[in-house]
Formats: C-alpha cells, sequence, structure tokens
C-alpha cells in the first residue's frame, strides 16, 4: 500500500518484487524494455500464472509477449505498476475484504486488466511459507457456509467471464 501511494506520489513506475523473488536470466531484458512496457501498461505480472495459463498474446516485444490471462495470478511475487494503476489499488483498497494478493487480482472488479510477461522474468523461490500451511487448513464447513461460498464462488466466475468478454469486445 505504501509502495502504491510512493509510485502516484513520486508520478513514476515501479517495480515491486517479494522478498523470495528468484531474478530469472532474462529480467536484464525486461529492465530494458520496461519504460517502454509503462507508458503502454499500467500494469504488468512479471511472474507465472500458477493458477492457469491460458492466455491470448496482444503484443511482442524485443524478449516477451504481453500476455492477457484469462484467470487470477496467485501470489504477487512481482510486477510493474504505474502511477495511474497505483491510484486505482489505492482507491479499491478503500476496503480490504480478502488477503491483498488475492484481491490484487481481482482485475474483473478493481479494472486492472491482467496482463503478464511471457516468458516471466523472475520466480517464486520455493520456500516454505506458513501462509500455505497454518494459514490455509481446511475446516468443516456446514452446509449454510457451503452454499454461500459455492453462490460468491460462481457469481466471482460469472463476473470474470462477462469481464473478459467484454475486453475481447472492445479489443477486437
Amino acid at each position: 500500500y505504501l509502495v502504491w501511494q510512493q509510485c502516484q506520489q513520486d508520478n513514476t513506475a515501479i517495480i515491486v518484487l517479494e522478498d523470495d523473488a528468484v531474478l530469472l536470466s532474462n529480467f536484464f531484458n525486461f529492465l530494458q524494455e520496461s519504460n517502454t512496457l509503462a507508458q503502454k501498461y499500467n500494469f504488468l505480472w512479471l511472474h507465472k500464472n500458477l493458477r492457469s495459463e491460458k492466455s491470448t498474446v496482444i503484443e511482442k516485444t524485443n524478449h516477451f509477449n504481453i500476455a492477457k490471462f484469462y484467470r487470477e495470478f496467485m501470489c504477487t511475487t512481482g510486477y510493474l505498476i504505474t502511477p495511474n494503476a497505483a491510484k486505482q489499488f489505492l482507491d479499491y483498497f478503500d476496503e480490504i475484504l480478502y488477503p491483498v494478493d488475492d484481491q490484487m487480482s481481482r482485475f474483473y472488479e478493481n479494472k486492472i486488466e491482467n496482463l503478464s510477461l511471457i516468458p516471466p522474468c523472475i520466480a517464486d523461490a520455493g520456500l516454505e511459507s506458513i501462509i500455505t500451511k497454518e494459514g490455509r487448513q481446511k475446516t468443516k464447513l456446514n452446509i449454510s457456509a457451503k452454499i454461500k461460498r459455492e453462490f460468491y464462488s460462481t457469481k466471482d466466475r460469472l463476473h470474470r467471464v462477462w469481464h473478459n468478454i467484454k475486453f475481447w469486445i472492445n479489443h477486437q
């Protein structure tokens, strides 16, 4: 949140990397293209989408493809963010309902398009996380909670599909 505020205040694009990000051999190529990319795209994920590989290439650069992904990203290992996207996130995060990385990836709500580099230029170091291990233990849900979960999951899925349809109609 503070990095987004700084990005907006300084009016300059920022590359955000988590402490467990591993720079891949093509990261220097990304740095060379980052200013040009920031002029065209408000936000780019720099790591692989672990939820889905389904994407469509919308542009080719010297070293990368810029791809539109249809599913949310997991984790926030790294991204390029511009002042415009920072402002959108700051406004969107007025109310925090989900873990930050989950809420950031809800492109169909925050209106920050789900674009990424292919191939990725960073990776997760694969360090063990207490979030995954302890924070996501399965609990038994009663029938009411299961129905609510399925309702909201279906609602999100429909919202995501509708967003993706509108994206392609507007970019044809």
